[in-house]
């Protein structure tokens, strides 16, 4: 948008965290839906998908191609420079003629366990997901209500939660009073899944899951 000098790289700082932050804020300060506004929400995505690499030493790779996904992350303004496009197009090819089906054993086995309960306790059903990241609650519970239609299918609505005070991604950061609706809303049934890791059980006052 004509404006230079502005852009200060974060990767001088080791915290991989601290990127996700920089993108963050910058995209904050930035004209709403400008050019700028828009690299710097893509800044965010990648830097936190790097992020999910390095920690999981490509273990979920599945995981990182659908967080990219589901915040379109391989979207190309038109006037990225030839590297840059090239770049999201190499990550893309990825990505499977079926990419909004994860394959895994654990996807699997979560259908089964998730179908055969609701079943068995029909309206009263009500389930907690562990996970081990909190970026992963975030894609989890997204890919359950969006990406696949067998959850939905079958009566599956899930929202995400984390503890109070905890770190996690800044724009998809919640508030105490909306992890707090969230958890109400599970208790009255407009939910019956909640995604989170161990974390919650120290902040969140969490009815009992059957």
């Amino acid at each position: 948008d004509g404006r230079k000098g502005e852009f200060r790289s974060p990767l001088n700082q080791i915290k991989l965290a601290a990127w996700e932050e920089y993108a963050f804020q910058m995209s904050r300060k930035s004209s709403k839906g400008s050019p700028r506004q828009n690299l710097y929400d893509l800044l965010e995505i990648w830097y936190v998908a790097l992020r999910m690499v390095v920690q999981s030493w490509e273990e979920e790779e599945q995981l990182v191609l659908q967080w990219l996904l589901i915040n379109s992350g391989f979207h190309n303004e038109g006037w990225f420079s030839y590297n840059l496009t090239i770049s999201l197009e190499s990550v893309e090819r990825l990505l499977s003629s079926d990419a909004h089906t994860i394959k895994s054993q654990k996807i699997s086995s979560l259908r089964m366990i998730l179908t055969d309960k609701k079943k068995a306790k029909g309206v009263d059903f009500r389930g907690i997901i562990f996970v081990q990241q909190r970026i992963t609650a975030y894609v989890l519970c997204q890919y359950l209500n969006k990406n696949d239609d067998f959850f939905t299918k079958h009566g599956i609505r899930a929202e995400y939660v984390t503890a109070r005070n905890s770190k996690i991604t800044p724009s998809i950061k919640m508030t105490p009073s909306e992890a707090t609706r969230r958890i109400e809303k599970f208790r009255k049934g407009d939910i019956n899944v909640i995604v989170a890791t161990s974390v919650i059980e120290e902040g969140l006052d969490v009815p009992e899951a059957n």
